[in-house]
């Protein structure tokens, strides 16, 4: 992730890339945890690849129109399993990924504004 580059070169601080991305906080990182776990599993001959498609998710916390609901709610981080699921699903969906049965009635509900529990 470009951000994580920006940060082992010195060009940014770590703390610059808290405030203004999501993609160092705790809901993603376990996000990104199933997302992996689901590649691996399901994708063992070219999970590399579906990867590099990380680089095309705009990480942005002001990026709400994708992260609101999902990894931030009323623009705070929130890490609850209902938010890490529907964190996953967003990159799940942008790298191609399947979603499983669970995740899918997860998603299904959050496309209906209902707030059901995971």
């Amino acid at each position: 992730m470009k951000e994580w580059e920006l940060v082992r070169n010195g060009q940014i601080t770590a703390g610059e890339v808290r405030q203004d991305f999501i993609n160092s906080h705790g809901v993603v990182l376990q996000a990104l945890a199933r997302v992996g776990n689901t590649l691996v599993r399901k994708h063992p001959n070219d999970w590399q690849k579906k990867l590099k498609k990380l680089s095309d998710i705009d990480w942005k916390r002001s990026n709400a129109a994708l992260w609101e609901g999902r990894a931030l709610l009323g623009g705070r981080v929130s890490k609850a399993q209902q938010n890490i699921i529907l964190t996953a699903n967003a990159i799940k969906q942008k790298l191609g990924i399947e979603l499983s049965p669970e995740e899918q009635r997860v998603e299904d509900a959050f496309n209906r504004g209902e707030h059901a529990a995971a």
